[in-house]
Formats: C-alpha cells, sequence, structure tokens
C-alpha cells in the first residue's frame, strides 16, 4: 500500500524541495515573512531571481 507521507520523504543527496523568491522590492516585512516559511517548510535550496532592492527598505532587505 501507498504511504502518501512517502512524497515527503528524502532520499540522501538530492534536492527536493527550491524555494524561488523574488519581486521584494525592498519590502523588509514581507521577505521576514517568507524566509518563515521557508524555515518551515525545510527547502533544500533557495534562490533569488531579482527585484530585491528596489522599494523602501533597499539596504536592509540585502
Amino acid at each position: 500500500m501507498h504511504d502518501p507521507q512517502d512524497r515527503f520523504r528524502r532520499e540522501e543527496g538530492l534536492i527536493k524541495r527550491i524555494a524561488m523568491l523574488c519581486d521584494f522590492h525592498g519590502n523588509l516585512h514581507a521577505l521576514g515573512a517568507v524566509l518563515q516559511d521557508v524555515e518551515r517548510a525545510e527547502v533544500d535550496l533557495v534562490v533569488f531571481g531579482g527585484d530585491v532592492a528596489a522599494g523602501p527598505m533597499p539596504v536592509e532587505t540585502i
């Protein structure tokens, strides 16, 4: 019988969970919330796609 939890099991050496983060536009609060979600999801790789700093808090966001 198939265990539904099998899809959450990881094999050693394989990347299975990737978080693609982009378009924060200097919104530090949004970035913080997303990073908390990423940590809870036990993501293996985080990729930043751009448009991170242009906005109200560019230095803090970077």
